[in-house]
């Protein structure tokens, strides 16, 4: 594979599907990590209320907030580095105030979805790839990040609730689509253990979207559900398991799509 070259400006990627616990998160950590172990210059931006990202990562947020920049719509907030073993990541973390965020975009007057857009412009040429953790539902702050996204990743758990809310996240992505450029990078199988059950979602994935659906899927591990216990992604305290690799495998084909969508908007 060609590696990506530093670009002028960062391609940033919203993970989205109106549907929690289908391991958004996670992909959020661990793919931004691979991707940094290939020499990418990435920003995880934390931009659900639970701030679920931050706190696995141990990063806590200090004035100006992400929520803060969104209310005001004035101020950037500053990336929080992350470094393991010499490898590093930048973090926009959450906080409680993002439980109000909605509420307050809500009452703002002007391009109130286009918010996190602007606040993240100034940050476009200190990173090759920026991540958005979107929140598990439709809303402004869900609309703020696919404007501000050029391209979307949605993870789909091989279950049928995740299944059956493509739907809804494909009815935002039109609504966007129809004033900006944003494409759908891929469609990500996560939590697969193989059952039957479960090859017949992926296989249904597949079918509905043959050219979209990454070739690498994520599995289930409990490997996954301890990263708080280490404030780390996986790759960092279990280098050599098959969630590391699966993660460094979707970080390859992340950077391929991301170069053929560069070649198409050039």
């Amino acid at each position: 594979m060609t590696l990506r070259t530093h670009p002028q400006q960062a391609h940033i990627i919203a993970l989205a599907i109106h549907a929690g616990g289908v391991g958004k998160t996670t992909t959020a950590i661990n793919l931004g990590y691979a991707l940094a172990l290939l020499g990418q210059r990435v920003c995880l931006v934390d931009l659900d209320s639970q701030w679920d990202l931050s706190r696995r990562l141990a990063v806590e947020a200090v004035p100006p907030t992400l929520a803060d920049g969104l209310e005001t719509g004035l101020t950037t907030p500053t990336p929080i580095t992350c470094t393991w073993h010499g490898v590093s990541l930048d973090v926009i973390p959450s906080s409680r105030q993002m439980a109000n965020a909605e509420s307050r975009l809500s009452s703002v007057l002007q391009a109130r979805e286009r918010r996190l857009e602007k606040l993240l412009r100034p940050l476009l040429g200190q990173y090759d790839v920026i991540l958005i953790d979107c929140p598990p539902a439709k809303g402004l702050l869900t609309v703020n990040a696919l404007n501000a996204a050029h391209s979307v990743i949605v993870p789909v758990q091989s279950q049928d609730k995740a299944y059956n809310a493509l739907e809804l996240i494909e009815e935002t992505i039109h609504e966007v689509v129809e004033y900006s450029n944003l494409a759908v990078l891929g469609y990500l199988i996560t939590m697969t253990t193989h059952t039957t059950a479960e090859q017949g979602i992926a296989a249904a994935v597949a079918a509905g979207y043959p050219t979209e659906t990454f070739s690498t899927t994520i599995p289930r591990l409990v490997e996954f559900t301890i990263d708080s216990r280490y404030h780390a992604p996986v790759g960092v305290y279990a280098p050599h398991g098959k969630g590391a690799a699966a993660y460094r495998d979707l970080a390859a084909e992340v950077l391929a799509r991301i170069q053929q969508f560069e070649a198409a908007h050039a």
